[in-house]
């Protein structure tokens, strides 16, 4: 073998050779799943896609913890998948990480019941999920956004139905139904709002003992006020 036909040799060989810098296109996209594991899929997805995959599962466990939290006897499976409407599949793979994590248990009959630790999780997670709707909530407001009678889709769907409707008492039914959501809406902010009042009121007592206290007691202040969230801290966290 002469001295040409080494090297054509040995550069048929290295083209062969793996290269993780300069890896070999795959001719069919529905073969990507073989060629490539999951997590490196998961490496490739675009940031937005992430972000929206992870909120998609923080919804999906606080509306797993919040129904077994209020129905402390515990829900089976199907009592869960009907109550919020999931497909068996996802909800089942959801069930058993949230198991896993040991933030539910599931006894011999498969009932699912929360643990202390999913308490304390699902805090957590509606202080998170909250904190990201109050910014939602002043971009896009429920009461303008979310109402019936004010949107342009909700209008045309309002005028579509009313095709539908044969009757008087389907008539009042269907608006009866659109006065209870928006009732139930009222509600809501009526008891946010109160809320809101009591912590308001809060402020301006802690603002009013700040401006009357001398300089020379700001460390006594502070404390006391150190004291106080303390003291709010351990009380939520039971």
């Amino acid at each position: 073998m002469n001295e040409k036909s080494e090297k054509n040799g040995e550069r048929k060989r290295s083209h062969r050779m793996y290269d993780p810098d300069h890896p070999r296109p795959m001719k069919h996209t529905h073969m990507r799943h073989k060629r490539f594991p999951r997590r490196f899929m998961l490496d490739r997805m675009e940031p937005h896609m992430m972000r929206r995959d992870h909120i998609y599962r923080e919804m999906k466990d606080l509306f797993i913890l919040s129904a077994l939290d209020e129905k402390k006897e515990g829900l089976s499976g199907t009592q869960l998948q009907d109550l919020h409407e999931l497909p068996r599949g996802n909800l089942m793979r959801s069930l058993v990480e949230l198991e896993n994590r040991e933030l539910i248990e599931k006894n011999n009959e498969k009932i699912y019941k929360i643990t202390e630790k999913g308490q304390g999780f699902l805090e957590e997670l509606k202080g998170k999920i909250a904190e990201r709707n109050i910014i939602i909530d002043d971009i896009a407001p429920m009461e303008r956004y979310a109402n019936p009678l004010r949107r342009n889709h909700h209008r045309e769907r309002l005028i579509y139905d009313l095709e539908l409707l044969k009757d008087k008492e389907e008539l009042i039914d269907y608006f009866r139904g659109m006065r209870a959501r928006i009732t139930r809406h009222r509600n809501h902010l009526e008891h946010r709002l109160k809320k809101i009042d009591i912590d308001k009121k809060e402020l301006d007592d802690l603002i009013q003992q700040i401006e009357s206290a001398d300089e020379s007691s700001i460390d006594e202040v502070k404390e006391k006020i150190r004291e106080k969230f303390k003291k709010k801290k351990n009380s939520s966290s039971r």
